[in-house]
């Protein structure tokens, strides 16, 4: 039989978790407001956010206590559908910096050439510390294998001429991002990475170069 005491005592367990979360970040001077939400997770989140006027989310991506496909759907649907910037933190749960630190020192900007992707701009150098911050700008210009039967047209793609093209272009759009930025006071690098996949060489070079933060 349905015992309603659960759910009571499952409520009570949850406020008394978030009422002594949010009194450490009371003690750091920050105003904090508390709330439970009811229904489908991601719907109320997306709901909630709209009826609170949020500027940003806030989210763990997974971890060692976190259902990681759970919570990437979740992601996934406010990164597309929350109507304001959403913060991942991925990895364990791990501390992996403390307050006195600047929180980005290194940030990770993937361009693909489109407007779109060139919206964020504004709100990577936002998220720079002046004088301590980097902007890393990326662009992945993708070189692939295709088989095929033998004399039928198979090989890599583009060809080493025209990669080398490619890549000089992507050179230059990068470069010419770079100015704007440098204008507002930001420190900036450009790479163009090689590779079969546009993911894999973020990944690789946002481990490379010890990215604190990904902004796309």
């Amino acid at each position: 039989m349905y015992d309603a005491r659960f759910d009571n005592d499952e409520a009570a367990r949850t406020e008394s978790t978030i009422a002594a979360r949010a009194a450490v970040l009371v003690t750091s001077g920050l105003n904090v407001h508390c709330t439970n939400l009811e229904g489908e997770v991601k719907d109320a989140l997306e709901l909630y956010t709209a009826e609170s006027d949020a500027d940003l989310i806030v989210l763990s991506a997974g971890g060692a206590h976190t259902s990681r496909g759970a919570m990437g759907k979740v992601a996934s649907h406010l990164v597309r559908s929350g109507g304001v910037p959403v913060l991942l933190i991925g990895g364990t749960g791990a501390e992996t910096s403390t307050p006195a630190e600047p929180l980005f020192v290194r940030i990770l900007v993937p361009l693909d050439g489109s407007p779109m992707s060139e919206r964020v701009l504004d709100l990577a150098a936002s998220l720079a510390i002046p004088g301590e911050s980097e902007i890393l700008l990326a662009r992945v210009v993708v070189q692939f294998v295709e088989m095929s039967e033998p004399g039928t047209g198979g090989g890599v793609y583009p060809n080493e001429d025209d990669l080398g093209r490619l890549r000089a272009t992507a050179k230059s759009y990068l470069d010419d991002l770079a100015s704007q930025l440098k204008e507002h006071g930001c420190k900036v690098r450009t790479v163009v990475l090689p590779g079969q996949s546009g993911e894999r060489a973020l990944l690789w070079v946002a481990g490379e170069q010890w990215m604190d933060a990904v902004v796309m």
